[in-house]
């Protein structure tokens, strides 16, 4: 917070590393708050009702009065009206219903492929790059075997990476040879602390709110789908700047949230 202030007023924050000093309002900033990402991870929902445990509604009421301080700042310094904030989370958390979680160890998953693993990332789901592309299919076969040890609800590789948009592990070595997406609430994990965790499929990862706000702007919802990449090229339109200098955006035919 002291940083979103200092930059508001136009100083640079003590503990930037940035070479030379602010000389006003930069034309963009931002930050990430985790206090809400943490109270999901370490306490949660309420379970059953799902509703809001009072560590959660702290973290919440946190993060809420620290834009209000951002926003306050910026009406004292008389840029509100010029200001376009964005709010919006990076990813959900699962599962919401503490009362699907579970977790199977990690450790369990290269030995269930029965081939030679490369390396395997795990949270909420499992990517897994094999040293040779050749075993894929070994692979598949044996995780399915294992499909109730390791609590498995999908296996995803070969063409079914490329048609639901992941890319090609024989052409692009940051794409995994095979995801696996567990059961709703099931985490690949041995921590004794931590009941969510994302990175994976399901709705409760996935579906963030997402907000945009300036007192010009007449107050809209959008009730369809809309995606977090969708930000960074609203943003650059906001500012004068051409959307299509992105190259990611134009890559996957990122468009402007709506309303822009």
């Amino acid at each position: 917070m002291n940083a979103f202030l200092d930059w508001i007023e136009g100083n640079t924050p003590t503990n930037s590393q940035v070479q030379n000093a602010l000389t006003g309002t930069p034309a963009l900033f931002g930050g990430n708050f985790q206090a809400v990402s943490v109270a999901q991870k370490t306490v949660g929902y309420v379970p059953g009702s799902l509703a809001f445990t009072p560590e959660l509604l702290k973290a919440i009421d946190f993060v809420d009065n620290s834009i209000g301080q951002v926003v306050s700042s910026l009406k004292d310094k008389k840029i509100l009206d010029d200001t376009l904030i964005i709010v919006a989370s990076k990813h959900g958390q699962a599962p919401i219903n503490p009362e699907l979680y579970g977790k199977v160890d990690r450790a369990l998953i290269a030995p269930a492929t029965g081939v030679n693993v490369s390396f395997i990332t795990t949270d909420d789901i499992a990517l897994i790059f094999l040293q040779d592309h050749k075993d894929t299919q070994a692979a598949v076969d044996a995780l399915n075997r294992n499909r109730d040890t390791l609590k498995i609800a999908d296996i995803i590789s070969g063409e079914r990476l490329t048609a639901l948009g992941y890319g090609d592990p024989l052409k692009d070595p940051a794409v995994p040879d095979i995801i696996v997406r567990p059961e709703l609430g099931i985490i690949y994990t041995t921590s004794t602390s931590k009941i969510a965790e994302h990175g994976g499929l399901s709705d409760d990862d996935r579906k963030v709110a997402c907000f945009v706000s300036n007192p010009g702007l007449q107050k809209t919802k959008f009730p369809h789908r809309v995606s977090t990449r969708q930000v960074a090229p609203t943003i650059l339109k906001s500012l004068g700047l051409d959307p299509d200098s992105l190259q990611g955006a134009v890559a996957e035919g990122t468009h402007l949230l709506d309303g822009f």
